[in-house]
């Protein structure tokens, strides 16, 4: 990969917020302490609990709350927006957006075939390993996958036959050289028998075993999210289905979080639906996201009774700390003037916006070999590219 591709990896939308320090930068500790009680509730799979995360436009709300995806859980992040644009009725948007939030660690004893490939042909696969080497058919669904995952002579594969998958485990340590580059794992020759019994695990939302059980649209549902309406009929034989298998010890239920930002522009008959739609025991951690308006009403029963955590307003010097932090990130050099325009920036379009100006201008500079920012090529760009309010005056 070359510089130019490297330092095209953006951070995302809110990655002003990820940077080293940042929640230190922003002063944001007591918001800190709450997002790690809430990870706590992931760790201890705790459920039956809403958070409303409150504050001006630009604060670092969403940016933060980022932060969380790190953690090795399931997180369902939608926006207000998109909940109500979905082609679905109130009750049935909400209902999936909630069962999206709860997995299920399904375990089972399975049969695999280990080794590294040795030949390969249209028909005909061999592996071997340290002790033992033979050869297999295969069919065209199994030709397939191993074009699908671009498997080679030399790689080290695990065939499920009875799913008709094969996974890449990694290239043979003895076939790996020099010319191989990026993050492509080196494994060692296996020993034994190639066939083998291991433990799998698989995870599944209660969403996608809801489109398994749908006859509408079956299990295409959760690859094309065309779902449609989903029956209450199908939802209570699963949740019946999935009650025996946890008693049976079959599967554990992992209750996730579900992230819905903007959330004051939601109309009130959506908050009393996700009340009605959480269940004693499939109910995952509710996180909230709300600019501070008068709009919302506290009153609904889901909102009567979330824990509320309020995000002050970023001051002028936190601001410039975190982009100076920002730019610095980007291996760029900078004046104190561009600093100064850019806190302005911020501080009269939002942080979001003079940090997307940073970023155009660093894709702008790596084509022209620039290395430091020029304050008139930033109001150029700022010219170029308006804000929303902008945007809308000039019409």
């Amino acid at each position: 990969m070359n510089t130019f591709s490297k330092k095209l990896e953006r951070d995302g939308i809110h990655s002003h917020v990820l940077k080293k320090d940042t929640l230190d930068l922003l002063n944001q500790k007591n918001y800190k302490e709450a997002l790690l009680n809430i990870v706590n509730l992931l760790k201890l799979n705790k459920s039956g609990q809403t958070f409303l995360i409150r504050g001006p436009s630009g604060c670092g709300k969403t940016a933060l709350i980022a932060d969380l995806h790190k953690e090795q859980y399931l997180i369902n992040s939608i926006s207000a927006v998109e909940l109500q644009s979905f082609n679905l009725s109130k009750a049935e948007a909400v209902t999936q957006a909630v069962r999206k939030s709860i997995r299920l660690r399904i375990k089972e004893i399975i049969k695999v075939i280990e080794g590294e490939i040795t030949n390969l042909t249209s028909s005909k696969l061999s592996l071997k390993t340290l002790d033992m080497e033979s050869t297999f058919e295969i069919g065209d669904k199994m030709l397939q996958e191993i074009q699908k995952e671009k498997i080679v002579v030399g790689d080290v594969v695990r065939i499920i036959k009875e799913r008709g998958k094969i996974i890449k485990l990694g290239i043979s340590a003895s076939k790996m050289d020099s010319e191989f580059i990026g993050d492509i794992l080196s494994v060692p020759c296996p020993e034994g028998e190639m066939f083998k019994t291991i433990e799998d695990v698989q995870l599944m939302t209660l969403h996608d075993i809801d489109c398994l059980n749908n006859k509408t649209h079956g299990y295409l549902g959760i690859y094309n999210g065309e779902t449609g309406e989903i029956s209450s009929e199908v939802r209570k034989e699963v949740n019946k289905r999935v009650k025996k298998w946890i008693l049976e010890e079959k599967v554990v239920l992992e209750r996730g979080l579900l992230i819905i930002d903007n959330v004051q522009i939601l109309h009130k008959d959506y908050f009393y639906l996700f009340n009605n739609s959480i269940e004693f025991t499939f109910d995952p951690v509710i996180l909230m996201i709300e600019n501070f308006t008068d709009t919302l009403q506290s009153s609904t029963g889901l909102l009567s009774s979330a824990f509320v955590i309020n995000v002050d307003q970023i001051n002028d010097n936190d601001l410039k700390d975190v982009i100076r932090a920002h730019i610095e990130t980007e291996n760029v050099d900078f004046d104190s003037n561009v600093l100064d325009y850019l806190n302005d920036l911020a501080l009269s379009y939002g942080i979001n916006y003079a940090i997307n100006i940073i970023d155009l201008y660093v894709v702008k500079s790596l084509k022209q070999a620039n290395t430091k920012i020029a304050l008139e090529e930033v109001k150029t760009l700022v010219s170029l590219f308006l804000d929303v309010n902008r945007a809308c005056d000039t019409n």
